[in-house]
């Protein structure tokens, strides 16, 4: 490369023009050599620059195109270099060249950057890793939301664990005395319940009932006779119609003041989770 750039340059009209182009004399040998050595030098790199910004073009365009852009790109950049450099050895600075020198070495340096970048950082790596960043941010967004959700229930519940307060008062007083008076019939319920027991089983054993039969007096006889009969019939009557229902009202009521208990607990602690089968409350059936 440098003996055939020696020998263009022995060319009369070719040295002129290289001189011309590049602003540079040859007043000597050793001036003559370096030039030749950057001639060379610059030329390889204009090459291997010419290569990365025209692979860098045919992600975006046709090849036969990127390649005339490539042309005129580095050759922009290859002319303004040397005149740039020249001038600033002579002081005869003219900022157009550096407009120039600045706009095609940016646009080289883009494009070389685009070819490069798929080899250093493929695009399976890339898409990894953007995965990974919004993996991140995803978990930062979540951590945020779980923060101002946590806040706000807890705003919430302190408002919620009042009303309940306020609430349980009325509705404790007027369950208690639903208990009460549940409870009351169902003793009285069962204390009638045994009272014809005892009729029932007290004439089945000893019989001494009074009845009028014929405008006559008789006493029944001990055993288990029709009177006897007639009084477990009641007695069973009884239990089915008044006391089972009133048993069964009572448990009603105790049930439903253990599951209000349990979540009005459960509510008022600061650190409890309320889950839905907590709400559930037993339902009178009437």
């Amino acid at each position: 490369m440098t003996s055939l750039t020696s020998g263009l340059l022995q060319q009369p009209n070719v040295k002129a023009y290289f001189g011309s182009l590049l602003g540079l004399g040859f007043d000597s040998d050793r001036g003559k050599a370096l030039s030749y050595t950057l001639l060379a030098s610059t030329g390889f790199l204009s090459l291997a620059s010419a290569y990365t910004t025209w692979v860098g073009l045919c992600e975006y365009l046709p090849g036969f195109i990127a390649f005339l852009l490539t042309l005129g790109v580095q050759g922009l950049l290859y002319a303004s270099s040397w005149r740039l450099g020249g001038s600033l050895n002579t002081r005869a600075f003219r900022p157009s060249l550096l407009v120039i020198f600045s706009l095609t070495m940016a646009t080289s340096v883009f494009f070389s950057y685009s070819a490069l970048l798929n080899t250093v950082y493929q695009p399976a790596a890339r898409q990894r890793d953007q995965l990974e960043r919004a993996h991140l941010a995803a978990t930062i967004i979540d951590a945020d939301i779980s923060a101002r959700l946590t806040a706000e229930f807890h705003v919430q519940a302190k408002s919620v664990r009042e009303s309940v307060r306020v609430w349980y008062g009325p509705v404790s007083r007027s369950l208690n005395h639903a208990l009460l008076s549940a409870s009351s019939r169902a003793s009285e319920a069962s204390a009638e319940h045994d009272r014809l027991t005892r009729r029932a089983d007290r004439e089945n054993v000893s019989g001494g009932t009074m009845v009028t039969i014929g405008g006559k007096a008789w006493i029944t006889p001990s055993g288990r006779g029709d009177f006897t009969r007639q009084y477990e019939s009641d007695a069973d009557s009884y239990q089915v119609l008044s006391l089972a229902p009133a048993e069964q009202h009572l448990a009603a009521l105790r049930r439903i003041e253990e599951g209000i208990t349990r979540v009005l607990e459960s509510i008022l602690r600061d650190d409890s989770h309320v889950t839905p089968g907590d709400l559930v409350v037993p339902v009178i059936q009437t």
